[in-house]
Order: C-alpha cells, then structure tokens, then sequence
C-alpha cells in the first residue's frame, strides 16, 4: 500500500494547486509512515531489494 501511494501520489501531485499539492505530500507522507512495516518496506523498494509482485 505505501509504495502504491508514494507512486501514485506523486505522479498526480504534479497535476493540482500548491496548496491542495502540500496538503496530498502531508497526507501521503503520513499514512506511508505510520506502521512500521511500512519503513522495512520502502528501504526494500529503495534499495530494490523488494520482491516483485506478480498478477494472479
């Protein structure tokens, strides 16, 4: 879900108003940092070390 949201967010961030933009990166920044699983997660995507995800 997190690196769904970086990715996504910032792909529409670019598309809106200041405003509403620094108010959609809080937003994003806040629910990708909350759990904790989340950082383990983002670090493996940095450093691509993440597992691919496969269609069923």
């Amino acid at each position: 879900m997190s690196n769904f949201a970086i990715t996504s967010g910032i792909a529409h961030i670019g598309n809106i108003a200041s405003g509403d933009a620094h108010y959609a990166e809080a937003f994003i920044a806040g629910i990708t940092d909350a759990p904790p699983a989340s950082k383990d997660r983002l670090a493996a995507f940095m450093n691509k070390t993440a597992s691919k995800v496969l269609k069923g």
